[in-house]
């Protein structure tokens, strides 16, 4: 009965919360809180209908069509074309504001970083893309740590890229137990449901205060994959010479 007393309380401070506004985030946060945010979708997203995520799952599943082919295999025929489209994908914030919730939110947290599923070899263009919408992570991040994984990973001015091959909750677990800072509480900002409860389950076994945000701003937005498959020709056009 003890057990199942001290479990309860503890499950008492985890939780994941739906939001669209990075607003809501505010009230949640002391002065003890690491606050990680999620980049695509969350803070990045294309501008138009083409380079968005779901532009990308349309052309892999039709591509998983056509082919015959599985989703691992059709998402490493695509990546170089979406890693090339995204040098000239104009690009935007899903909120207005976000870039000075941002600097509020770090204002209140001890400190903050990006953790994100791109691969490190997309580091230079994620850190020239949070530059151009003007957010920064270098100077509010915990000092650099060595992680020890099977897949690669990187961290740079305060965005660890994980990869897609390396969950998000393990590889951030790892970095606190090597890190010179150790969090009262963390709060995860995330488009993908799934990061989250993985994020959650990881944090438990380290008995750190957990709260995650379901981040749906920019996914409420309308796709259309015919729109999109317009303007990728017409931005490809624009930029002859840049994308193949």
């Amino acid at each position: 009965m003890k057990f199942l007393i001290l479990f309860i309380a503890f499950s008492l401070n985890a939780e994941i919360i739906q939001t669209n506004s990075l607003e809501e985030v505010l009230p949640h946060i002391d002065e003890t809180t690491w606050v990680l945010f999620d980049i695509d979708n969350t803070l990045i997203e294309s501008a138009v209908h083409a380079g968005r995520t779901e532009w990308f799952d349309y052309e892999v599943k039709q591509l998983m069509l056509a082919e015959g082919i599985d989703r691992h295999t059709a998402d490493r025929l695509l990546f170089p074309k979406w890693e090339a489209f995204m040098e000239i994908c104009p690009i935007q914030t899903p909120e207005a504001k976000t870039a000075d919730l941002v600097k509020v939110i770090q204002q209140k947290c001890e400190a903050s970083l990006a953790l994100t599923a791109r691969h490190p070899p997309l580091a230079k263009l994620t850190l020239r893309q949070l530059e151009q919408l003007k957010i920064d992570f270098s100077h509010h991040a915990p000092q650099r740590v060595f992680l020890e994984t099977f897949h690669p990973t990187h961290l740079e001015n305060g965005v660890l890229f994980a990869s897609m091959m390396n969950p998000k909750g393990t590889l951030f677990c790892q970095f606190i137990e090597k890190s010179d800072k150790k969090p009262g509480k963390i709060i995860f900002i995330d488009d993908a449901k799934h990061h989250l409860e993985q994020m959650e389950t990881q944090l438990q076994k380290l008995e750190i205060a957990f709260i995650g945000f379901h981040y749906t701003k920019s996914i409420e937005r309308p796709f259309d994959p015919e729109i999109a498959s317009r303007e990728y020709r017409a931005i490809l056009k624009q930029n002859q010479g840049l994308v193949k």
